[in-house]
């Protein structure tokens, strides 16, 4: 075989292989903005659920009082007690088991339960009220972080190369509401820290590094966006 029907065999391969590519791109591609769509009715849903606690609380709250192992909602009296069995701690509510607990979260719900028994209810209320209120911040940020998600991958699906200025919009967007819902997440930590005495504050650096390599990947995206404009504009001079 000469040297020049070689050439045309690998060009062939090469072609077969990188359409093969383009299109596993493309299913996936339509995965993702598909399972955004749903991702999206979930969040609306956990909004109104999260709205109505917002609204609900004061009335529950009034109603609520804490002593010992003793939690009395709406005058009706309710004991909590630890069964501890082959390593494990339940929680039970009567005879009703609730759960399972590490040492750690037993620790942690102690300290919770002790703080609300010797906590006035308006402070209690003011905190969750204002942890309910983040929580609707996180959830409506999540909302729109999905929205952009479901747009990048819907214009991958679509188009023939995923570097346009409109991808490089929607993940540019994605990293700055990523930073926002880091940002809440941190104030709430640090409120709920001082509210339950607490010097410790949870610094999630997974999600830091998250935000900071979407980012970086926008940063990529424009400059070969840039790249792209540069060739055709070379290509059409030619």
């Amino acid at each position: 075989m000469s040297t020049e029907k070689k050439e045309v065999v690998k060009n062939k391969k090469g072609n077969k292989l990188a359409k093969d590519k383009q299109n596993k791109v493309k299913l996936l591609s339509k995965t993702i903005y598909i399972v955004a769509r749903i991702l999206r009715v979930f969040t609306i849903i956990a909004a109104v659920f999260m709205l109505l606690a917002i609204v609900l609380t004061p009335a529950v709250i009034r109603n609520i009082k804490v002593e010992d192992n003793t939690i009395s909602i709406f005058n009706m009296q309710v004991e909590y007690k630890y069964n501890e069995n082959d390593g494990k701690i339940d929680l039970l509510v009567g005879d009703i088991i609730l759960g399972s607990l590490s040492s750690d979260e037993k620790a942690d719900f102690d300290i919770i339960i002790g703080e609300l028994a010797k906590t006035d209810m308006t402070r209690s209320f003011a905190f969750i009220e204002l942890a309910l209120i983040a929580g609707v911040a996180v959830i409506f940020i999540t909302y729109f972080i999905l929205r952009y998600v479901d747009m990048l991958f819907l214009n991958i699906a679509n188009n023939e190369t995923p570097f346009t200025d409109e991808n490089n919009d929607c993940i540019s967007k994605i990293a700055y509401l990523s930073l926002i819902s880091v940002m809440i997440s941190l104030v709430s930590d640090i409120i709920s820290s001082l509210f339950f005495g607490n010097s410790m504050v949870n610094v999630e650096f997974r999600k830091i590094i998250a935000v900071l390599v979407l980012y970086t990947i926008a940063y990529v995206f424009e400059y070969a966006c840039i790249l792209q404009k540069d060739s055709k504009n070379k290509m059409y001079e030619g």
